[in-house]
C-alpha cells in the first residue's frame, strides 16, 4: 500500500500585510466617500435654509402696511413706542429697517429650534420707480425691501422685494373684517432641523371664525 503524503500551504506573513494593506485602503476610500455623502448634505441643507428663512421674514414683512396706518408719511424706521425687538410691535413695512436678530425666531419672540448660530437682517429704504437700484431721499410711493441671511459660517443669502404704496393691499375694506395675510409653512422629517419658509398673500383670504 502506497500513502501519499498532502502537504497544506497556509498565508505567508507577506500575503497577510498585502491582504491587510489592500483592505485598509478599501475601508479608507469608503469613509472618505461617506464622508463626503454627508458633507453634501450638509451643505444642501445649508443652501435651502438660508432662503427658507428669508422667504419666511419677508413674508412676514409684506403683509404689513405700506406706512403706519397711525402716522402715516414718517420716516423710514420704527416709530415711537416700537421696539421692534420681538417685532410683536411693528405695524407697517419700514420699521423693519435696521431689525437684525441671531438665532431666528417668531414675530411673537418663539425661538426657532435648531437654528443656533444664524443671523438675519433687514433693509428698507424708498427708491425710484423709474431706477429701482437708486435710493430716494423722500417717500416715491415704492419701498424697497431687502432680507439678509447669515449662516454660522458666514455665508450669506439676500432676497429683495418691492412694495407700492398705491395698491389693492392698501384699500381699506368697506366693513371691518379679519382676513389672512402671511402664510407660513413648516417641514420635519424625522428629527432633522424644521424647515420654513412663508409668503405673503397678494389676494386677501377671508377669516371665516
Amino acid at each position: 500500500m502506497q500513502i501519499k503524503s498532502q502537504t497544506k500551504r497556509g498565508l505567508t506573513l507577506v500575503e497577510v500585510a498585502v491582504s491587510t494593506l489592500i483592505v485598509g485602503v478599501m475601508l479608507v476610500a469608503s469613509l472618505d466617500a461617506l464622508g463626503a455623502v454627508f458633507r453634501s448634505q450638509r451643505v444642501n441643507a445649508t443652501r435651502l435654509t438660508g432662503p427658507g428663512l428669508a422667504y419666511e421674514l419677508m413674508g412676514e414683512i409684506l403683509s404689513q402696511p405700506y406706512q403706519d396706518p397711525e402716522h402715516p408719511g414718517g420716516a423710514i424706521g420704527s416709530d415711537s413706542g416700537e421696539s421692534g425687538g420681538d417685532r410683536v410691535d411693528i405695524d407697517d413695512v419700514d420699521d423693519y429697517d435696521g431689525w437684525s436678530n441671531t438665532d431666528p425666531e417668531d414675530k411673537d419672540g418663539v425661538s426657532h429650534s435648531g437654528y443656533t448660530g444664524w443671523e438675519r437682517a433687514v433693509q428698507v429704504e424708498w427708491v425710484n420707480a423709474n431706477s429701482i437700484d437708486t435710493a430716494a431721499i423722500s417717500d416715491t410711493g415704492l419701498k424697497s425691501i431687502t432680507v439678509t441671511v447669515t449662516d454660522p459660517d458666514g455665508a450669506t443669502t439676500s432676497i429683495r422685494a418691492l412694495r407700492f404704496r398705491d395698491t389693492s393691499l392698501e384699500q381699506s375694506p368697506a366693513a371691518d373684517v379679519t382676513v389672512v395675510t402671511w402664510l407660513g409653512a413648516e417641514l420635519q422629517l424625522g428629527s432633522a432641523t424644521t424647515a420654513r419658509s412663508a409668503s405673503q398673500l397678494s389676494n386677501h383670504v377671508y377669516d371665516a371664525n
